[in-house]
């Protein structure tokens, strides 16, 4: 904002004046040389005030920013440089004050501020001494400000233009550093190139070198980490980068567990680093990491020399925690209480002391004092603020319940609370919790639906839950007190039974009944010891076998695997022994189908021979028992067989469907004809007969709707509706599947079909939700995919981005990687990101050499580089185009390249073989014409410049050339110095072609003239236009702003004031807003809403500073003056007086206003004191104090004949 005062300053002095002018200053001046800032200060602010015409006042000013700065009032001091930059802008020291106040700035850390006091700095003075320095410290601030946009302009400027300086490096390194920070690690490589290639070397060489390995490392490839930090380590091997080297390889393996080569490098780091912070990190590093592989004693020997020898170490309270965790791994328990206790003293408040709760509750618990650990745990929940952490301790606490103590209603209740409240990987535990006390207490129930309550929210133990579930289903038995094992026991004590083996038998098979199976089969391998009548052998040896096999089945389930070798080869022994010796009995054809189901129990994924082998074996079963009760479940199994042969022969597709019909028939309403109407739906999908499968297995679901196959059936229909075109409808069915309760493997399924039928309907939102759940399972190629193309389709490019980058990253060697790293760049140039894409697209063909898709990436990159202006780049790029895919685009670029770095020759011939190769395409070769006379504008050959432009219109009317040229011909004619002809062109053009790519801008060129011209109202009506065609929203605001202008002038108020309401409401970050504010408050003073103007102004006040807190305090003030409200106006100038800032010109205003107020008072001597305050502080000869004395001339008179009426003073 302008300064709103009401004089000018005089120059005119007395010698007497000058005497006093010099012993003022070099009073100042010697104070300030004893280093007495403070009264300096005050010292040369009194000279300012009284000598405001000096010759002296510049240096004067410099010297007062000085003062304060060397006494550390940073914010006086930038008050003081922005009032020496305002009055001499063009003065040798406004470069040295420039750069001074971006430093107060800085030491304010007020960093984005002092970012563009050092680039305005830059700017104005960019040959001067410091403007390389003044980029570096530019680009430095507005990184510490976290504006990554900024600081990479900066420091971009730097490196390209002062590529010879010192500081080229250092700018290429922390540019690296933004573009890491905003988590562009590719671009990051390329500036960290520039200084780590062969033959380049600098200070920052090894820091280069430590940030290129870290960024392989993310990129998980540690081989060529290794590479890079072993130069780094011999070239530089007493860097601090080397030793850091170190570490970050080490940290790296330490965080994949892989805890024998994070020991290797960290002990390479202890013998390699000097002492210092480095190396005792390398030594607890060492530590921990031997102490994670077992080498305990080691471990705790080391953690003790580090505390003896690194008594000042800021690291002391990790090695007493590591030595407290060893001596609790040697199960010496007292010494690890001791330790973490020394912890607890010493470092009650860092993290590793609160951490220390945690190891004495660990201690307690191992040591079997529950209730101790309790105690500690309870105190570790309490003393840490971290939620996350406060949640762990309350999981240790609820264990300790649940494992130790058996106190279930208390480790319910903590489990319960934390699945509700607690972070997921701590809630998905709780969760867990829960089922597994129910399971544990008998409740076999409830823990299914808990376990089913945990399938549904988490998946880290899914296939734990999943067994658990159907362990319960078929071994789980509420508890209700004394049971059928215990009853068994009892009975067969007795010597009557223990001596009769029919009896033995009756209670074996009450126990197998009971799913008490380990007794049922002790107890009849007894009865079996003893000779049993045949039919009673039978059964028992029946009994036996399909018990022995419910065990193994069991052990399984627990993971007992030897267990269950062994039972299942005593089951299928007990069942050859029913058909060898007993072939006769009821219970043959039971043992035989058993044997046949065990020997031959399809795998997940079951093969042609697997399938084969079970139709053979179901077959003998049909031929050898053909009139057993169990035939249907043989002929089930055997067109299962058939229907799988289908997946690989079609014509078993139709046998295995007549016998599933078959079986439906001949055995309604049993268990075997449900299955089989399943099987005919999955044969007809399987036939590609959509329409009757989906008819089949809805039938299905209505006639069933408890089947344990609904789940499967409503997958099925999903996966066929989804082959019919019908997306919307397949999802209705899987979110349906998922509402219930699937198995985890089929629910897992269901989700990824579920997201494909979301993407395929359009839901793109529903995709990106589901897919996004779908990687809580663990990363899926397939799944990032569809995710990133959701992203895209939906709009999320940036998300798109961030998804293909973790594909590439998790799949680097994936058949599909070239398609997602070429979308990647595709994207990244859409969203303008140009420097990332460029550098993916370069990388491309070395990454995927046999990628299809090299050479569409090579010419997206030569267009993208031509399009960013680096003609260069893109001359390069577009020689790298294969001939094949060579055409016009890529020939026409390569000339008007060659034109835009002035090879005009070059260009010239190259158009010539262009127009032979290419002769139909017209508006390349006027393309090339335009280029031609641009290349002439720029050499000031007007003339010619002008003919070419003109012939182009002539030869190619209405077309786009014809328009790019009368763009250029306007440009001509502006050149060559020629008004009125230049100002009739470019009305012509905006009149004519105001819809082609220059349009606007010519529109809004005419306008800026007008309103250069002072026609304002013309003016006002071309920028009206400009803004209803759409101005870009960079130019959105400075249209609006020049409209307020415009209005203000022509004295619309009402409509300026609107404009500028608009643009700050538009775009309230914008740099014209702050100003703009203030406008509308001065306008609304002058549109005579005084109280609206004191609602819009007074909040400013808050943030504002400088020449603008003083423009609204005046503002204000006058305001109530319009008001007629004296007395206000009176308070408010008083407030301007006595705490302006910026300019001291200020005072005189605030001076003037009270004697305005005085006077409409009446209070004429009052008036009369301001107004010859005014004179003693700018001298009686100034123009202010001219001014002033005529005023008080006035103001005697009126007080002399005592008018009452006061004259207010124009």
């Amino acid at each position: 904002m302008g300064l709103c005062v009401l004089f000018a300053w005089s120059a005119p002095v007395s010698a007497q004046a000058a005497e006093g002018e010099n012993e003022s200053f070099e009073l100042a001046q010697r104070l300030f040389d004893n280093r007495d800032y403070a009264n300096a200060a005050q010292e040369f602010r009194r000279f300012i005030a009284g000598y405001p015409a000096s010759a002296r006042l510049p240096s004067a000013l410099y010297q007062l920013g000085e003062a304060h700065f060397l006494g550390e009032q940073y914010r006086e001091a930038v008050k003081a440089y922005d009032d020496f930059i305002v009055r001499y802008p063009g003065r040798l020291e406004a470069a040295p004050v420039m750069r001074r106040k971006a430093e107060a700035l800085e030491r304010l850390s007020e960093y984005a501020m002092a970012g563009a006091a050092f680039q305005e700095a830059h700017d104005r003075f960019p040959a001067g001494k410091h403007a390389a320095r003044n980029l570096l410290a530019a680009g430095m601030n507005f990184r510490k400000a976290e504006d990554s946009d900024a600081a990479g302009k900066a420091f971009g400027a730097l490196a390209a233009n002062f590529p010879q300086s010192d500081l080229a490096a250092e700018a290429n390194y922390n540019w690296g550093l933004v573009l890491l920070d905003a988590g562009r690690p590719e671009e990051a490589l390329e500036r960290f190139r520039t200084i780590t290639a062969p033959g380049t070397d600098s200070k920052w060489t090894p820091d280069a070198l430590l940030e290129t390995g870290k960024i392989a490392l993310r990129m998980k490839n540690a081989k060529e980490a290794e590479a890079v930090f072993g130069r780094l380590r011999r070239a530089y091997p007493r860097s601090s980068a080397a030793g850091a080297s170190y570490l970050a390889q080490a940290a790296w393996f330490e965080g994949r567990g892989n805890w024998s080569r994070a020991a290797e490098i960290y002990g390479l780091a202890r013998g390699s680093l000097p002492q210092s912070e480095g190396r005792q990190q390398a030594v607890l590093g060492l530590a921990n990491a031997w102490r994670e592989l077992g080498r305990t004693a080691e471990a705790l020997a080391l953690f003790t020399e580090f505390i003896n020898v690194y008594t000042d170490s800021p690291h002391l309270d990790r090695a007493w925690l590591g030595l407290g965790r060893a001596h609790a791994g040697l199960k010496q328990y007292r010494e690890a209480q001791n330790a973490f206790r020394r912890l607890r003293e010493l470092y009650p408040k860092s993290e590793a002391g609160i951490e220390a709760y945690a190891g004495m509750g660990d201690v307690w618990r191992a040591a079997g004092a529950p209730r101790r650990a309790l105690r500690a745990y309870q105190s570790y929940a309490g003393e840490t603020d971290d939620p996350a952490v406060g949640a762990s301790a309350r999981l240790r606490i609820a264990r300790t319940y649940e494992q130790d103590l058996d106190w279930h209603d208390l480790a319910l209740e903590t489990y319960r609370e934390l699945a509700d409240t607690a972070p997921a990987s701590v809630a998905g535990e709780a969760q867990f919790g829960i089922a597994r006390i129910l399971d544990r207490t008998g409740q076999a129930n409830p823990a299914i639906r808990e376990y089913r309550t945990y399938l549904q929210r988490y998946h880290t133990r899914a296939a734990e839950a999943e067994k658990r579930i159907r362990y319960l289903r078929e071994f789980g038995r509420e508890s209700t007190g004394v049971g059928p094992a215990e009853l068994a026991a009892l009975l067969s004590s007795f010597p009557a039974i223990a001596a009769d083996p029919q009896a033995q038998l009756v209670l074996g098979r009450f126990l197998r009944g009971q799913r008490q199976y380990e007794e049922a089969a002790e107890i009849l391998t007894a009865a079996l010891s003893a000779d049993l009548p045949p039919p009673l052998a039978a059964e028992a040896t029946w009994l036996l076998g399909e018990s022995a096999l419910t065990i193994a089945r069991k052990a399984g389930l627990e993971g007992r695997p030897e267990a269950a070798a062994s039972w299942r080869k005593k089951g299928l022994a007990a069942l050859r022994a029913v058909e060898a010796g007993h072939s006769e009995s009821e219970y043959a054809d039971n043992a035989a189908l058993l044997r046949i189901e065990t020997e031959t129990r399809p795998a997940a994924d079951a093969d042609s021979v697997r399938a084969r082998r079970q139709l053979a074996a179901y077959g003998e079963f049909k031929e050898a028992y053909p009139g057993s009760d169990l035939l249907d479940r043989a002929l089930l199994a055997m067109a299962d067989a058939m229907r799988t042969l289908g997946r690989f022969e079609s014509a078993w597709v139709d046998t295995a469907l007549t016998t599933y019909r078959g079986i439906r028939n001949a055995y309604p309403g049993s268990a075997a004809a449900e299955r089989a109407f399943y099987g005919i739906g999955l044969c007809q999908a399987l036939r590609k007969d959509h329409v009757p499968a989906e008819e089949t297995l809805r039938d299905f679901l209505f006639e069933f709707p408890g089947s344990d196959l609904e789940s499967h059936a409503r997958y099925q229909l999903g996966r066929i509706l989804l082959e019919r075109g019908f997306p919307r409808s397949a999802a209705d069915d899987l979110t349906e599947l998922l509402a219930g309760h699937a198995p985890a493997e089929l629910a897992r399924s269901a989700r990824d079909l579920l997201a494909e039928s979301y993407f395929r309907a359009g839901d793109y939102g529903r995709a990106i939700v589901v897919d996004a759940e779908l990687l809580l399972m663990g990363p899926d190629g397939a799944v990032l995919g569809r995710l990133a193309r959701s992203y895209e389709a939906n709009g999320q490019a940036a998300e798109a981005i961030e998804t293909c980058k973790t594909l590439l990253d998790a799949f680097p060697n994936a058949a599909y990687a070239d398609s997602f790293a070429y979308t990647r760049a595709r994207l990244l140039a859409k969203l303008e990101r140009n420097s990332e894409a460029v550098t993916v697209f370069k990388a491309f063909p070395k990454q995927y050499p046999e990628s299809p898709l090299i050479a569409e990436a090579g010419k997206t990159l030569a267009t993208l580089l031509f399009e960013t202006e680096d003609y260069r780049g893109a001359l390069a790029a577009l020689a790298q185009v294969p001939a094949g895919a060579r055409d016009a685009s890529v020939a026409g670029r390569e000339v008007v390249s060659l034109y835009r770095l002035k090879r005009v020759q070059e260009a010239k011939k190259a158009s010539v073989g262009f127009k032979k190769t290419y002769p139909a395409s017209r508006d390349w070769l006027a393309r090339f014409q335009i280029e031609e006379g641009r290349y002439y504008l720029r050499a000031g050959n007007f003339k010619k410049a002008r003919q070419i432009f003109e012939d182009v219109v002539r030869k190619h009317p209405g077309g786009e050339p014809a328009a790019e040229a009368a763009w250029y011909h306007v440009r001509t004619l502006k050149r060559e110095g020629n008004k009125d002809e230049y100002r009739e062109a470019l009305a012509a053009y905006v009149k004519t072609r105001s819809d082609t790519r220059n349009g606007p801008a010519a529109a809004l060129e005419l306008a800026d003239i007008l309103y250069d011209s002072g026609d304002y109202e013309r003016a006002s009506r071309a920028y009206r236009n400009v803004l209803a065609a759409g101005p870009s929203p960079e130019e959105t605001p400075n249209v609006l702003s020049r409209l307020m202008k415009v209005h203000r002038r022509l004295k619309l108020l009402d409509t300026a004031i609107a404009y500028a309401n608009r643009l700050v409401q538009e775009f309230p970050g914008h740099p014209l807003a702050s100003d703009i504010r203030i406008d509308i408050g001065t306008m609304l003073h002058d549109n005579k809403q005084y109280r609206l103007a004191i609602a819009r102004l007074t909040p400013l006040l808050k943030d504002a500073e400088g020449n603008d807190w003083s423009t609204i305090q005046f503002w204000l003030a006058r305001s109530h003056f319009g008001m007629g409200e004296y007395d206000s106006a009176i308070r408010e100038y008083l407030n301007l007086l006595y705490r302006f800032q910026g300019a001291p010109q200020w005072a005189a205003s605030a001076h003037d206003g009270l004697a305005t107020c005085y006077e409409a008072q009446g209070k004429y001597k009052e008036a009369i004191r301001e107004l010859k305050a005014i004179q003693r502080r700018e001298g009686a000869a100034s123009d202010f104090g001219l001014q002033a004395g005529k005023r008080i001339e006035m103001l005697k008179a009126l007080l002399n004949s005592s008018q009452k009426t006061p004259q207010r003073a124009q």
